[in-house]
């Protein structure tokens, strides 16, 4: 069903980051990580799992702003907390 799918399980608060090492993007020193993120994962058909999400609920907009901009990601997020975003099932 997914081509590629990865699981993060990170308590680091840079979430952008952690997803791109995992996908080993090389990122541009002078590029802003969630703007290569966008790129890199736009046309990719991915599920994206992500683990104890309450660890990193700030980065709740991330997600959000990935799912709208990657057409093909899905995520499968697990969390003891509402993440509050678009189209969130429970």
């Amino acid at each position: 069903m997914f081509p590629s799918s990865m699981t993060i399980q990170s308590y680091d608060p840079d979430l952008a980051k952690a997803i791109a090492d995992a996908l080993q993007l090389s990122t541009d020193a002078n590029a802003d990580v969630e703007t290569s993120l966008f790129t890199a994962l736009h046309d990719r058909h991915l599920l994206l799992a992500l683990d104890n999400f309450e660890h990193v609920l700030a980065a709740a907009p991330l997600v959000s702003a990935l799912l709208e901009n990657c057409p093909r990601l899905q995520c499968l997020i697990s969390s003891r907390e509402w993440l509050a975003v678009p189209k969130e099932t429970h």
